[in-house]
Order: C-alpha cells, then sequence, then structure tokens
C-alpha cells in the first residue's frame, strides 16, 4: 500500500490534561488531510520541543511521529523568524518584519533537522512527502539533496505576496530555491500563484505558465488548490441523536452557522 508522509511544524495533536489522553486536534489541517482516501497509509511528522518523551503512535488512520527538537532552537525558529518574519511580511505588514540573522539561521538548522528525519524515516523512493506551510519552506530542497528521485509536494496555507513585497527579504532566494525543490507546488488561491511565478522570473529568471515550471532539469508543477474539508463525515455527524436535539433546541431563537 502506498504512504504518504505529511510534514507540519507541530503534530496535529491535541492533550487532555485530565484523562492524559492524545487525540487528533480540530484545526483546519487536520479536517482537510483526514479526508484523504483511506487505501493511502498516512504518517505525520511534526516537530515536538518540549516532551521529554517523543510523542507517537496512531490515531484513527494517521500514524504520527515527533521530532525533537531544542526548546531554544525552536523559539528562534518559530516565535522569531516564522512568526516575526515570514508571517507579517506574507499578509503585507513589512513595517512589523525585524530580520535577525540568528533567527534565520535556527530556520535553517530546523528544516535541516526535519529533513534529515525524515530520510531516516523513508523506506522507499515510491513514498510522497508533503510539506505544510511557512515554517518549512527549505525543507522541499534540503529532502530532494538527501533524496533526488523521491516525489514531493509542497502546500502554502496562507497568502504569497507580490514580487514588490517579496523582494524585501534579505534571504528571498534561498526560500525561493527551498520551494523549488518540490514537485508540485500548490497554493489556496489563484492570485497567489501569479504572484509566486511572477517572483521566480523576476528574482530568478525561471518561466512558468501558471501550470508548471523547468527548474534544474526537473518539470516542476504548479497549482491553486483550496482546501476542502470531508464532506461526508460531516453529513454523518449532523445526523447524529445529540446533534438533531441541539438544532431543534436552539432554532427557534439563534441561526446556526457552521465553520470550518
Amino acid at each position: 500500500m502506498k504512504r504518504w508522509i505529511m510534514v507540519s511544524n507541530r503534530l496535529p495533536l491535541s492533550h487532555d490534561p485530565i484523562t492524559g489522553e492524545t487525540r487528533l486536534s480540530s484545526g483546519g489541517l487536520v479536517s482537510a488531510l483526514t479526508g484523504i482516501r483511506n487505501n493511502i497509509n498516512k504518517l505525520w511528522i511534526g516537530l515536538d520541543p518540549k516532551s521529554e518523551q517523543l510523542l507517537s503512535g496512531k490515531e484513527g488512520e494517521i500514524e504520527y511521529q515527533g521530532v525533537a527538537v531544542n526548546e531554544d532552537l525552536y523559539h528562534l525558529y518559530y516565535n522569531g523568524l516564522s512568526n516575526d518574519v515570514l508571517w507579517p511580511l506574507f499578509h503585507y505588514e513589512g513595517g512589523m518584519v525585524h530580520f535577525n540573522r540568528e533567527e534565520w539561521q535556527a530556520y535553517r538548522d530546523v528544516n535541516q533537522l526535519l529533513a534529515n528525519s525524515i530520510n531516516s524515516l523513508i523506506q522507499d523512493d515510491q513514498e510522497t512527502v508533503w510539506v505544510h506551510d511557512f515554517h518549512l519552506f527549505l525543507l522541499p530542497a534540503m529532502l530532494r539533496k538527501l533524496r533526488p528521485n523521491i516525489r514531493i509536494g509542497f502546500f502554502l496555507h496562507i497568502p504569497f505576496p507580490s514580487s514588490e513585497i517579496f523582494r524585501q527579504l534579505p534571504v528571498r532566494d534561498e526560500i525561493l530555491t527551498g520551494i523549488l525543490g518540490a514537485d508540485l507546488i500548490g497554493f489556496h488561491d489563484y492570485s497567489y500563484l501569479r504572484h509566486f511565478c511572477n517572483t521566480i522570473y523576476s528574482l530568478l529568471g525561471i518561466n512558468s505558465d501558471m501550470v508548471s515550471a523547468d527548474y534544474q532539469n526537473r518539470r516542476i508543477s504548479l497549482g491553486a488548490f483550496p482546501v476542502s474539508i470531508d464532506t461526508a463525515s460531516f453529513q454523518e455527524a449532523a445526523k447524529q441523536p445529540i446533534v438533531e436535539r441541539l438544532r431543534r433546541k436552539y432554532k427557534k431563537n439563534y441561526q446556526v452557522i457552521l465553520g470550518v
């Protein structure tokens, strides 16, 4: 059976302090990815900066594996470079950006740590690694160097800014070449894809047709893929007796709004 290795900043788990149970959280990324068809084995890898004993196990159809990282290093990578530089800049808040070389080195080190860990867990080159979000921009290229023949996907869950905004980054070229290590690069919206294509042309001279781009003797697929949810599971949940009772209870005085 095929296996997809999904990689994100943290494992999609929540811990109940009362029962001690660990279970899948209810975030948007989890909702989107748990809808992947069931005939594919799934391993989810994420950083684990605090646990004395690394989290590993299985929840439902998803296996998970934590990767140990020094807490101070994680702080520089996550609270520093990721959230103080990349997040505001990609949301057009350049005035809030404070670039720091120490944080950038931490960002590189953590991405390399994950690349090494994933490499040790890959069973063969028929597996697919799916990298998620702006915390891991460098990971596709780092993993490509270790595993030239592996299939790598990258999906960005935030906007990709215009080239005029992106070029403010001192490390812009390394971030772009990091992303371009993937075989498939996806965005939520067509405008984000257009910004990315304009950026790789203006900064790296790479032509694209919004569908693909050629880089280092590879054809990289590009696309806009608005993330959906597993509609069948929501429909089943809506039929549960407790949901129906709550619906009748609140129907007279309230409007029900469903959010995911």
